[in-house]
Formats: structure tokens, sequence, C-alpha cells
């Protein structure tokens, strides 16, 4: 415990002091919100990066209960993530339009009721999504420590009892409340820097030791033990988390792109647009970065489980067993791997690193669901411009506010209900349902109408909702049983399916997303409006704002190929290197995926299988692969990050915010 106290110790009181310090510079709604627009594309890059204690979580359950199949068919998903990150779909116009939060570009795009409507919808959306992470993250810190449900001491004798599980949770919330409400998007964005760096190094030793301590060949002998851990076409009977899970999530890649709000502040924190784009491309190895350290730890758990007769492994896989945990969850087996296999101060920093992460991603959700239920509700209501001090007490208040609610909601929820991706998308889909091509007809199409983005909402938001009620009632009522009574015909269908609802959370998201695209663009041509002034909204033309420009940046109306696919003349020699090889790389892996599609069904007329040998050179030499970009790309975004972290108190400095630029939209602003 010693390790694991000094890890905690350097991380906390490194996160209270930038705190502090960075609050000097939160000086207006603006700086707060978005840090004044002064984020450089590697801070950005770099702070965004964290991963919390509920993801984690959720990526171990994936590859847990899927083996490495899922790193197959992600990369079905490569042209997509190429399109949204090197083009700047979406973020590059949203940046342009200068809104402090997303429903304030929908009052300048629609109308001021419905960015209250949207900013409810997002809202409700948003803090219920939240609300699992403080418990999950709790739970699992509870099992990396091995921590008891009840501390019990006595001061002056009187019995002192404190529940572990609330108390950890209280912690969390109300350092991360702390760091919101004092510093804003300023401090957040610093504090999840200073921690990123520091867990970075921690992940990247104890990835290399796992992979250094544990074979590929004794891995893929355990994965095989089940086919379908290490054959890509054989996911059928793999629940959940088959080959349609990853087309859904490809359709909602781009309906989607940046559409959530749970980080909003940095979705508005660039510098430019041109950093807002960097930062996506940036973003691709930000997450081969740390891809590995996530997926490498279930993968291995599960192949030395299933690998008792192995005389190497069979030691720790009766050491886990023995421990009566439930082999089958993830959140269980892994704690305990965990700590069987890592040395001392590695598994002291990575439990350390867990809570910093948790508080990381716990900040920058209060802020950003605390910072929407001010800007995109409270402030739209109001009939004149609140004061500076008001306005900042607000958005106080609501932060904390939240954390109360995710406090008790992860007291009282049955989080085990559904997988956490599940969970994920069900809720997510209350807003992101319909928001995605409100967003997308928004910044693209002048003929998308306020009518049209209501419809969208409105179904979208309404069948996730009635899919999450169904999810719930379907384990924890007698629905089913009655089902069977009702429809006797439908006895085994049910039966069969009385553990848990047969269309999954992601499905129910698709057909939100389908119905609301459709509504749309149906109702926006039966009953159409004047045509909306795109130009004033994104500040082109004579409208355009010097303090977004970039220098070299494209003056020219005719564009190149090169342009329509994201290349710009604002890209420094730097800058173009990255984009090309970034589209590069990932296109290999995609045209593997080709390749071992096509020669998959080729075989299959002929009789023909891709032999195991094959998935034994293919994911070894991706796992190899993944580690050597960990090492290179965690150095490389850190002494970027270092230099534009540096920059950012001067930034801050020369380029005051006006008191002015609080989120409202006024009548020029609006046509």
């Amino acid at each position: 415990m010693l390790y694991f106290w000094i890890f905690f110790g350097v991380l906390i009181i490194g996160m209270i002091l930038i705190t502090l310090w960075s609050a000097k510079y939160t000086r207006g709604v603006a700086d707060f919100m978005s840090a004044n627009r002064m984020a450089r594309k590697y801070l950005l890059t770099v702070a965004t990066g964290m991963t919390g204690g509920s993801g984690m979580v959720a990526v171990w359950q994936m590859y847990y209960q899927a083996g490495v199949t899922p790193l197959w068919w992600e990369q079905i998903g490569v042209p997509v993530g190429l399109v949204v990150a090197v083009t700047g779909f979406i973020i590059y116009r949203y940046r342009e339009t200068r809104a402090l939060t997303l429903s304030q570009f929908f009052e300048m795009r629609y109308s001021r009721k419905f960015r209250i409507f949207a900013g409810i919808l997002s809202y409700v959306s948003g803090i219920v999504n939240y609300g699992i992470f403080p418990a999950v993250v709790a739970k699992l810190i509870m099992d990396l420590l091995g921590l008891p449900d009840y501390f019990r001491f006595e001061i002056f004798h009187y019995a002192i009892t404190i529940p572990v599980f609330s108390g950890i949770m209280f912690f969390n919330l109300a350092l991360a409340a702390f760091i919101a409400c004092v510093g804003g998007q300023i401090a957040i964005m610093l504090t999840d820097f200073y921690q990123e760096v520091i867990c970075k190094i921690l992940i990247v030793l104890m990835t290399c030791f796992l992979v250094a301590y544990f074979y590929w060949d004794d891995i893929f002998a355990g994965l095989a033990t089940n086919s379908a851990m290490v054959n890509p076409f054989n996911t059928a009977k793999i629940d959940n988390f088959n080959i349609w899970y990853f087309l859904i999530g490809l359709y909602g890649g781009i309906y989607n792109a940046k559409s959530w709000q749970g980080s909003s502040g940095y979705s508005t924190s660039a510098k430019t647009p041109h950093d807002a784009q960097m930062a996506g491309v940036l973003g691709r190895w930000r997450h081969l970065a740390t891809q590995a350290t996530y997926i490498i730890p279930p993968v291995i758990a599960y192949a030395v489980i299933h690998s008792v007769n192995n005389p190497k492994y069979a030691e720790i896989a009766q050491q886990i067993i023995a421990t009566g945990v439930d082999i089958t969850k993830a959140e269980q087996v892994l704690p305990v791997f965990l700590s069987n296999t890592l040395p001392p101060f590695l598994f002291a920093g990575f439990s350390a690193m867990v809570f910093a992460c948790s508080i990381s991603i716990d900040d920058t959700s209060l802020h950003s669901w605390g910072g929407i239920f001010v800007q995109d509700i409270v402030l739209p209501l109001c009939k004149k411009p609140l004061e500076p001090k008001t306005h900042m007490l607000l958005l106080r208040l609501s932060i904390i506010f939240v954390a109360i609610f995710a406090f008790f909601f992860s007291l009282f929820y049955p989080a085990d209900i559904m997988p956490i991706f599940m969970f994920y998308a069900l809720t997510g889909a209350i807003y992101l349902g319909g928001a995605g091509i409100v967003i997308f007809g928004g910044l693209y199409w002048k003929r998308g109408t306020t009518n049209a983005a209501y419809t969208a909402m409105i179904l979208g938001g309404f069948l996730a909702v009635a899919g999450n009620v169904i999810q719930i009632c379907w384990q924890k009522t007698t629905l089913v049983q009655r089902l069977i009574e009702r429809y006797p015909q439908w006895a085994d269908y049910l039966t069969a399916h009385a553990k848990e609802f047969p269309i999954n959370g992601q499905w129910l998201y698709f057909i939100a997303m389908a119905v609301a695209t459709v509504s749309y663009v149906v109702v926006s041509l039966l009953f159409p409006e004047r045509p909306f002034n795109l130009d004033r909204m994104l500040h082109r033309g004579k409208y355009k704002v010097a303090d977004d420009e970039t220098v070299g940046a494209s003056t020219d109306s005719k564009r190149t190929w090169q342009e329509k696919i994201g290349y710009s003349k604002e890209f420094g020699k730097a800058d173009s290197f990255l984009f090309w090889f970034t589209i590069i790389y990932c296109l290999f892996w995609w045209v593997c995926l080709i390749i071992g599609t096509v020669v998959f069904f080729i075989g299959r007329a002929y009789d023909f299988e891709i032999p195991l040998k094959v998935w034994y050179w293919y994911f070894g030499l991706y796992f190899a692969i993944q580690v050597l970009i960990m090492i290179l790309a965690t150095i490389w975004l850190t002494i970027g990050g270092v230099i534009n972290a540096s920059q950012l108190p001067g930034d801050m400095r020369a380029h005051l915010s006006l008191a002015s630029d609080d989120g409202s939209v006024t009548d020029d602003q609006d046509e």
C-alpha cells in the first residue's frame, strides 16, 4: 500500500495545485466554459485522452467476452474514422460557429425554443448516462485494493462506521467538483494533461511487463479453446459484441460525429478550427497509444483462466478461481488477475491511475452537463443577460448538483442489469437518437427546418426511452411471464430470452437513429422554410472572424482533390506528413480486413476455412505493432503537449475573454 499512497499523493496533490494556479485565468464565462478557445492541438489531444474506470471496465467486458475478434471488425469503421478525423467533419464547422455549447448552435440554426428543448434532452440523457460512472469506478477500486465494505474505528469512545463504496464515490466526486468549479475548463484541461502524462508512463511499463511475462503462443492457445475468441468469422456465437455491434457503430460513427456532449468543453476549446481538425488526426494516434493497454489485460486473463492444463499458468489460474469470483465477468476477474501478476509498484501505480483517470472523467462530465443546464436551459429562458458573477455562480451550483445526482443514482441503480457499453448505447440514444441528423443538417444543409429538427429529436428520444424502460422491466418484473401467458405460441422464444430483452441497446440505438434521419429529411422537404444563411452562422466570407484565421489558410474558391479529403494549405510540413501517414497506416489494416473477408467467402464456396495459424500471425503482428506505437506515440504526444501547455498561460494573458461572450445568441447572430 505504500507504493499506492505515493502514486496517489503525487497525482492528487498535483491536481489540486494546478487547479488553484489556473483559477487566476478563469475570469469570464468563455474562460470557464472553453478556456477562451486558446487550446492548441497537442494539448487538446493529450488532455482528452483519459479513459476513466467505467470506460476501462467496459473495454474489459467486451474483450473478455469476445476475445481478439473485435480488433478485426473494428477495422470496418476505418474509412469512417478517417473521414471524420482528417476532414474535420462536423468539428471544423462547429468550431466556426464559435458556439460555447452545442445547443447554442441549435439556437443560431433553428430557434431559441428548440435550443431549450434540445438542452433538456441532452442534459437528461447525459446525467443518466453518466450516473453509473461513480459506482463502476468505486467497485473497481475496492476490488483492486481488496478493500472491505466498511471501515470501523473509534473516536472518543464513539464507534464510527464508514461505508467504503459510498466513501470512494464521495471523494472522487468532491475532488472533481472542486476542479471544475474553481478553474473551469482551464483547470480541467491542465489537470487532465498532468494526469495523462504520468498515467501514460505507468501504462507503458505495465503493458510491456505483461507482454514480456506472457508469451503469445500460450495466450493464443488459451483463447483458441473457444474458436469464436480468435476467428472473426465465428462471432455469431458471441452475444452483444458480434459483427452487428460494429456495423451499427460504423453508422453511428458518421451519424453522431461530435454529437455527444460529455466533453463539450473540449469541443469548443480549440484555438482555431485547424487546431480542432489536427487534434482529430492526432487523436487517432492517441487512441492507438492507449488501445493495447486496455485490451491486453482482459485477453491474457481469459487465456490464463482457460489454460489450467498449461503448467506455466496453472498456478495463476487456480489462484484466481480459488477467490470465488465469477470467471465469466471481466470486472471481477481482472482486479484479481492483475494483483496476482503485476509487481507491487506497478499494481499500486495502476490502482492510483484508475483513481486519477476517474476523477478526470468526473470533472469533465460534471463541467459539461452542469454547463449545458445553465447555458442551454437557464440562459435562453432569461429575458435579459445574466451578470457575469451570477452567471458563474449558476454554473458552479449546477456542477455541484450533477455531482449530487450521480452520487445517489450510483447508489441505487442496478448497474449489473446489462453490459456497460449496452447501457451507454441505450441511455445515450435518448439524445443521440435524433441529435446526429439535426447537427449534420444544421451545419451542411441550408434547407433543414426547425420542425424537422423537433420531429427527429422527439422520435429518436421516444424510441430510446421506451427501449430503456423495456430493458429494465424485462428482467426486474413479471413481464416475460405475462407475455408467455398471453401469447403461448411464443413461449419457447420468450423463455430462451427471459434473462435479457432480445433487442439489445445497440440495436435500439440504430432503430432510433434510422427513424430520426428519415423523419428529418421528409419533414424538411414536405414543409419547407426559407433557406438558412450558413455563411453568417459559420463566419465565412464577409462574416469572417480574424482570430479564427491560420497563417497559410486557403483563400481559393476551387479546392483540389487533396483539400476535398481534408488536406489544407494551413498544414505545415509536420501536419502534412502526419495527415498522409495516418491515412496510409489505417487503410493498411482496412485492406487486410477486405482481403480476409473476400478469402473467407471464397473459402465457403470451395469448402475451405482460414486456418487458426493465420489468425495467430495476424493478431500477433497487430499487438506487436500496437505496443511499438504505444511507446513512440507516448513520447511524441507528451513532448508536443508539454510545449502547448507551456504556451497556454501566455495565450490566456494575451487574449482576454469578453463579457458578452457568454453563450447568448444576439439578434445579429440569428436570422
